[in-house]
């Protein structure tokens, strides 16, 4: 658990890198949230499409003569489409993920923004800022 502890740098140097690094990184998001939300919805338009395709092509019948039931329909036609759905639920994963990472840019400002306001007034309250 260790591995997972993180020391923050608590220099305004490096609070001022990291803000102009998140500040490029927030800057581009909108663009990679859209190109990530654009496949998303393209994947589902194809993975609908290709299961309307797949129940209008499985037989009402099974080989035996015997009708199929609405759920071995749909199992039938979700086999048929797993390349589609597989596409899809990465392009949504990946469209989530970005949201995510521009969530947590947004938490980290915000926080980097606090420590630096908070070790500027510790830098002026000693004496060291003059």
């Amino acid at each position: 658990m260790s591995q997972y502890v993180i020391a923050p740098e608590d220099s305004v140097a490096y609070i001022t890198q990291r803000l102009m690094e998140i500040e490029v990184a927030i800057y581009r998001g909108p663009r990679a949230l859209q190109a990530a939300r654009d496949t998303a919805v393209v994947t589902e338009e194809r993975y609908q499409r290709a299961k309307a395709k797949a129940l209008l092509a499985v037989p009402i019948e099974a080989d035996n003569g015997r009708k199929l039931t609405a759920a071995e329909r749909d199992a039938r036609a979700f086999l048929a489409t797993v390349t589609e759905r597989e596409a899809y639920q990465q392009a949504e994963s990946v469209y989530e993920y970005a949201r995510d990472v521009s969530r947590a840019l947004d938490r980290e400002k915000d926080s980097l923004q606090t420590r630096s306001a908070n070790l500027r007034a510790e830098i002026q309250l000693s004496g060291k800022g003059h």
